[in-house]
């Protein structure tokens, strides 16, 4: 949406890596962005980002590059490709394995090492 507005379905492309094989699983992040005001729905059913919405995704982008330079900073671009390679299968692994659904969010296990990876890998 930072390019402009999107449909469900663009998003739901878009953010794959983020929420799964489940077209469902995006329905509940936009519902808690539009009461959170960051979001809007337009008239033809395509979401946008607000005024709020554009300045919560441009300070996030800064955080998450002052991130990455924080990183990078100590492990070149080499080693953390390899290293999130190495969560992404071992998050894989634990999906596998049929973990309790406590150790679950939106039905799948490892999210947080599996979604960073996938998020931190497709940034580059």
């Amino acid at each position: 949406m930072a390019k402009g507005p999107a449909t469900s379905a663009e998003l739901n492309v878009a953010l794959k890596p983020f929420t799964g094989d489940d077209p469902r699983a995006l329905a509940p992040v936009i519902d808690a962005l539009t009461r959170r005001g960051w979001i809007r729905a337009e008239a033809d059913g395509r979401h946008a980002l607000t005024a709020d919405g554009a300045a919560a995704h441009q300070r996030i982008r800064q955080d998450v590059d002052q991130t990455r330079r924080l990183i990078l900073r100590y492990v070149t671009t080499e080693e953390y490709a390899h290293v999130i390679d190495i969560l992404q299968r071992m998050a894989a692994g634990l999906e596998s394995a049929g973990l309790p659904p406590e150790l679950r969010r939106n039905g799948q296990v490892g999210d947080a090492c599996l979604r960073a990876g996938c998020w931190l890998r497709s940034a580059w």
